[in-house]
């Protein structure tokens, strides 16, 4: 039986003469041969043979499936195989005819994969002597058909693969394959210009197929022409829609050349309203995406609103701007760099005085520019070694921001690395120096202008190893590399501070981590600013936090302590105030002139204003006088007046009034003061220089 479609003519006949290769070079001439136009049919167009032609050598090649030789053997199989349909009639003819090489003749017809001959196998399936040889064939057609398909899918080669294979092992992949190909046929069928409705529909019906690709594609291209369009008639925001829509369909397509164009029209647009913050993302997009047209309004954008956070205090987003007008529009950058270096001047200026806005400052001159970052290195490192860090901490903000200049961000770890150094051995100097530290810790004068300096620089050195740990660890945590140690301690906030000294932490104890220790006793010293402030503004509330208390503070941690409670207190016109037989008072605070009178009211007993209450009024006057006077120059004299009187009535009666002047504080003995506590009432009026009542 021949196969149906063959458009080779099968001959019995065999060439007289031919003979089978001898060698695999045989063999490759005779493939070369085999493959000449003089040995192939001559078919017209609807593939109907016009002259047929004998291919002799690949008869001879047919042979050479029967040689002893394994190599002539393969290669033999490998070239007819190569020749394709070309080499049919032969291993047919050589099938048919029953050579002895029959059998391999039928296993190349099967690698050959020719749809045309899969009935002739089927037939031979059944031929007592060929069947098995049939069914391994089968096996190859089906390989040789799916590589085929594989390579270059065509309807019909992927209908006979179902047809012949419908189980095959590829039968998916060609179903997929033929889908494919139905869903390009639908889409050519479609026209040159298909309806938004035509190409989604054919989307949804074809997905994972080329034809849906190319369907998105070609939606894409319709959105971006509509938003050229609206683009043109002045409606950037529909334009902008558009192209989001063609993007949404097809992400892999190249998009910016037109959204550059719409979104540089859209930031115009705003403009004109005023939007200035929108607009400048539109137009900074634009440019990203490659536009030119939208450079000129970009920096002219930047450089307002530049101006606008400068005249309001934001240092670093008006020098941010700048930089970024000089960079966005290139015609402008003449002028926009003479602006910018007055602006850098300016900023310098305010770094070098430590005037209130240094640390913005700082933060400014880190993104105005490489040129300027010796220079601010310089600057930072000098203030910090004056206690102020305002400037580095500043400059690291600036430096650690996302958007930093790379320049910036290479040159913070620098100067973190400089400034970590000379900070940790600043504090490590105080902190063993056992004297140095009891001098801060208990002063002889601790209200004194000289003292309150003293701790003040000091406490500026502390912070300055504060600000340097923090910044160094925020650079660690970005991938930053630093050649000082870095400390691996948690700062802790204020309120954990003042829990640890609550707890009886201090910042002498050895076994604390450095920056622990750093913490607690900086904000020791910062307590006396506190306390200071506190005695100008509410002194009731201070001399209220002597009240029950059996000692005076014996150094500024006990300070520190006192501060951070009287602070966790909210502000009152009055204070109510336990009382030692378990009754409520009221304290409040009067001035007159050069007077403080800070005033006890207790509810009306006989017998007159208690012992115990009296001891509570001399620990108040006695333990905050000297801090009374040192926080306010004006004030003269400090009174306690502890009385009898109902509430809200502040005309006391049966008074005890305990007075100071300036000018007692240096005659009192305060060495027996502080260690005649805790103070026994009237048996203590004699501490006070000036006591009436009572």
């Amino acid at each position: 039986m021949r196969p149906r479609r063959l458009i080779i003519t099968l001959s019995v006949a065999a060439a007289a003469g031919a003979c089978a290769p001898r060698s695999t070079g045989d063999v490759e001439l005779l493939a070369e041969k085999a493959a000449d136009p003089r040995f192939v049919d001559v078919v017209d167009d609807n593939g109907e043979v016009i002259t047929e032609r004998r291919n002799r050598p690949a008869g001879r090649l047919v042979k050479g499936l029967g040689v002893r030789d394994a190599d002539v053997r393969q290669a033999s199989h490998e070239a007819l195989v190569a020749l394709g349909p070309a080499a049919l009639d032969e291993l047919i003819e050589a099938v048919d005819g029953r050579e002895p090489y029959a059998q391999a003749a039928v296993r190349t017809v099967g690698s050959i994969g020719e749809p045309s001959t899969f009935l002739w196998l089927d037939e031979l399936s059944r031929d007592t002597e060929l069947h098995q040889a049939a069914e391994v064939a089968f096996d190859h057609a089906e390989q040789a058909l799916w590589k085929r398909i594989s390579t270059d899918p065509t309807l019909e080669l992927c209908d006979q693969y179902l047809e012949w294979f419908e189980r095959g092992a590829h039968a998916r992949e060609v179903e997929e394959a033929r889908d494919g190909l139905q869903a390009w046929e639908s889409l050519l069928a479609l026209g040159e210009e298909p309806s938004e409705a035509q190409l989604i529909g054919h989307i949804e019906r074809y997905p994972g197929t080329k034809a849906e690709f190319e369907a998105r594609r070609m939606l894409a291209d319709r959105y971006l022409r509509t938003a050229e369009f609206e683009l043109a008639a002045g409606r950037p925001d529909t334009a902008l829609a558009r192209v989001n829509d063609a993007k949404r369909w097809a992400p892999d397509r190249d998009t910016s050349e037109v959204e550059a164009r719409v979104r540089a029209g859209l930031g115009r647009k705003l403009a004109e309203r005023n939007d200035i913050d929108a607009a400048i993302h539109e137009l900074a997009l634009s440019v990203e995406l490659g536009g030119d047209e939208g450079r000129a309004d970009l920096g002219r954008l930047y450089l307002m609103r530049s101006d606008a956070r400068f005249s309001r205090g934001d240092l670093v987003g008006g020098m941010v701007d700048l930089t970024r007008a000089r960079e966005a529009a290139p015609t402008m950058r003449d002028s926009l760099t003479q602006n910018q270096q007055a602006r850098v001047e300016e900023l310098f200026n305010a770094v070098k005085s430590g005037a209130a806005n240094r640390d913005q400052a700082a933060g400014a001159l880190a993104v105005s520019g490489v040129e300027n970052l010796d220079r601010l290195r310089a600057a930072v490192l000098e203030r910090l070694a004056l206690g102020d860090p305002q400037p580095l901490q500043g400059a690291g903000n600036a430096g650690l921001r996302a958007d930093a200049p790379d320049a910036t961000k290479a040159w913070i770890g620098g100067l973190l690395d400089e400034a970590l150094n000379r900070t940790q051995s600043n504090a490590m100097a105080l902190l063993n120096d056992g004297s140095q530290l009891e001098a801060m810790l208990r002063p002889a004068q601790p209200w004194a202008p000289a003292t309150a300096a003293t701790r003040d620089a000091v406490a500026g050195l502390l912070a300055g190893y504060e600000v340097a740990v923090e910044l160094a660890q925020r650079y660690v945590a970005s991938g930053g590399q630093l050649s000082t140690a870095v400390p691996d301690e948690r700062p802790r906030s204020a309120q954990e501070l003042s829990l640890e000294l609550f707890h009886g932490r201090r910042p002498s104890d050895g076994n604390l981590g450095v920056l622990l220790r750093v913490q607690l006793l900086r904000h020791t010293l910062d307590a006396a600013t506190r306390l200071e402030e506190l005695a100008r503004k509410d002194p009731a509330r201070l001399a209220l936090q002597f009240v029950g208390r059996t000692t005076l503070p014996a150094d500024m941690v006990e300070w520190a302590v006192l501060a951070d409670d009287a602070y966790g207190r909210i502000w009152k016109p009055s204070y109510p105030v336990p009382l030692p037989d378990g009754s409520a008072g009221e304290m409040r605070s009067v001035r007159s002139g050069g007077t403080l009178r800070i005033e006890l009211r207790v509810p009306p007993r006989g017998g007159g204003v208690s012992d115990g209450v009296l001891s509570d009024g001399l620990t108040a006057i006695l333990g905050s006088a000297r801090l009374l006077f040192a926080a306010d120059p004006a004030l003269e004299r400090v009174e306690v007046a502890i009385g009898m009187g109902q509430a809200p009535n502040w005309v006391l009666s049966n008074t005890v009034q305990l007075a100071i002047r300036r000018g007692d504080l240096e005659r009192m003995d305060w060495v027996n003061i502080e260690r005649s506590t805790p103070f026994m009432g009237r048996r203590h009026l004699g501490l006070v220089p000036s006591v009436t009542g009572g």
